[in-house]
């Protein structure tokens, strides 16, 4: 989730376990079950850590974020091993949009049965896809973590920060 042109509004189904991390994989909030929303759905304001502007004062789980990439997780609970409904809840209820814009719906990619790696890119590999490129930018540009953290290059190469973005 991308926080780099302000808030975003995140709709979430109801009856789902999720939780979102910021850049650092800190925690930030959980939703669903475990959430503010109490596994009913809700509307969650995710804000980036220099927004200056107004936000609701009502109508949203507000959670004001120390970077402005984040990751989500996010899964739902099927009975009598069905899926159709619990992709169905999440197609007709997850949302996300900038605030103040009307919501849209989520394109989804069906990653079922196909092979792709699911940890940080290396830095050789950022800039080889436009997608991936912008995204590195993105964590690139978070604020840095007050505490002490590992300057070698593997290491801030699977935080998004490559030579390219420094």
């Amino acid at each position: 989730i991308d926080l780099k042109d302000g808030p975003m509004v995140m709709e979430t189904p109801p009856n789902v376990l999720g939780i979102i991390d910021d850049a650092w994989f800190h925690y930030l909030c959980d939703f669903g079950d475990a959430g503010d929303d109490k596994g009913k759905g809700g509307k969650y304001l995710l804000v980036p850590p220099d927004y200056k502007g107004d936000l609701p004062k009502e109508g949203y789980f507000i959670k004001k974020s120390k970077t402005y990439g984040h990751w989500l997780a996010m899964r739902g609970f099927m009975k009598n091993f069905e899926h159709a409904s619990v992709v169905k809840n999440m197609k007709d209820h997850f949302r996300l949009y900038p605030l103040g814009s009307a919501p849209k719906e989520v394109k989804w990619v069906n990653t079922a049965m196909k092979d792709f790696s699911t940890l940080h890119w290396a830095a050789t590999f950022c800039h080889t896809n436009p997608e991936v490129d912008r995204r590195c930018a993105t964590a690139c540009s978070s604020p840095c973590r007050e505490r002490s953290e590992s300057s070698s290059p593997f290491h801030q190469a699977s935080l998004g920060r490559c030579r390219r973005h420094r």
